[in-house]
């Protein structure tokens, strides 16, 4: 199935300076206005010898080294009559992937180059409310690359505008018409993405869904210009689908280019590991044909954890571990002052004491020990006897009762 890019990619739509062809770009200068008339409005658009001819935008298919003829009209809807400058200039993407046209004041190396008015035509002078057919010749060099390439035909109106505040500037106002050019030869359709990655937005209290932010990067890394259908979806744990989501089509992507996008898919169910899927469906001009590919497609893995989850587990994690070091710690070894000191009272007791740490210093060499001479008998010292007393007793003992003497 061949799907192809709507009338918004097929037109020129620069703010103060491009505009959709067959719509006037609106430039309205006030009486402060040096040099231009006021209310100035003019557009420009694809036509034939003899006006415009209800194209979009210039279209065309040539070999290398081939010369095609066609013709411009710049069309001026204000009263008084506009001088313009016409010119050529080379096809861009902005870093947000717009359709673009490089600066009068850089340098053109593709299209622009291609593109050739009569000296003439150049500068052109459109009366009040009329149009102005202008002419020019595409020569494609012998050294083009297949595939397209993109440019565009601009008409700009040049002005000097003074301030409130007395002080002059150069105003240009511009609008112009997209110039695709295909040279012939192999076509190579492709888009790549790169960089992907998710993060889930959950509330720290929340217990039901929460919002996935997917960012990832397109790149047109073949030689066609494509546009893309995005859809992107999040599946959880076990792989069931939880949400899903799409983000503005791809604009026209010219070859070379790249457009980084990020996309918020609401109503995510948090289940932990969680995977993100990009899905890309190719776009391609209308009357241009070519087999396309199918959808160019991505994954990244996030994480999910609901917060009371997460508290859950900790909490359970940390009862856990008193259980496991009281679990492996052993007996509890009671206070010094509460062990009995008789020994006698562990008798019976099924706890066994550890026996106190006893010091022992460190022995030395004996000192010598004097020995008296015995060979002489020393006089022993007799003590003193005293005398010994008996008491007396002046009852009379009874018979038989006597005193051993």
């Amino acid at each position: 199935m061949r799907h192809t890019i709507g009338p918004a990619l097929a037109a020129v739509a620069l703010t103060a300076a491009l505009v959709w062809p067959q719509s006037p770009a609106l430039a309205d200068t006030s009486s402060n206005t040096l040099g231009a008339p006021s209310n100035a409005t003019f557009g420009i658009q694809p036509s034939g010898p003899k006006g415009p001819d209800g194209r979009g935008y210039f279209a065309i298919g040539a070999t290398p080294g081939a010369r095609a003829n066609d013709h411009v009209a710049i069309q001026n809807y204000s009263r008084r009559p506009l001088t313009l400058t016409v010119a050529a200039t080379d096809g861009v993407n902005t870093p947000q992937g717009d359709f673009a046209l490089l600066p009068s004041t850089k340098r053109s190396t593709d299209v622009g180059t291609w593109i050739h008015f009569p000296a003439s035509m150049r500068k052109v002078t459109v009366p009040g409310r009329s149009l102005v057919v202008v002419p020019f010749r595409i020569v494609v060099p012998r050294t083009a690359t297949p595939g397209d390439h993109a440019g565009g035909i601009t008409a700009t109106l040049r002005a000097v505008v003074k301030s409130k505040s007395g002080q002059r500037f150069h105003l240009l106002q511009t609008v112009g018409s997209r110039v695709f050019i295909r040279v012939s030869g192999p076509l190579h359709p492709a888009l790549t993405l790169k960089e992907i990655g998710a993060r889930y937005q959950g509330a720290i209290t929340s217990v039901g869904t929460g919002t996935t932010l997917v960012t990832y990067t397109i790149r047109n890394s073949g030689n066609v210009a494509l546009g893309g259908h995005e859809l992107l979806s999040i599946s959880g744990l076990l792989g069931l689908k939880t949400s899903s989501g799409s983000a503005p089509n791809l604009q026209l992507l010219l070859p070379g280019y790249s457009v980084t996008q990020s996309v918020e898919v609401p109503g995510v169910v948090p289940q932990v590991w969680m995977n993100a899927h990009v899905s890309v469906s190719p776009l391609i001009l209308p009357g241009t044909v070519q087999k396309l590919p199918d959808a160019y497609t991505g994954s990244a893995h996030f994480w999910a954890i609901p917060w009371w989850v997460l508290a859950v587990l900790l909490i359970g994690f940390a009862a856990f571990g008193v259980w496991w070091r009281r679990r492996h710690r052993g007996p509890k070894e009671p206070p010094k002052d509460e062990r009995p000191s008789d020994p006698a009272q562990t008798q019976g007791s099924d706890t066994e004491l550890e026996p106190d740490v006893v010091t022992v210093p460190e022995r030395t060499e004996p000192e010598p020990v004097t020995v008296p001479d015995r060979t002489k008998p020393e006089p022993a010292a007799v003590p003193r006897s005293e005398p010994i007393r008996i008491p007396t007793y002046d009852a009379d003992f009874p018979s038989g009762a006597g005193i051993d003497r």
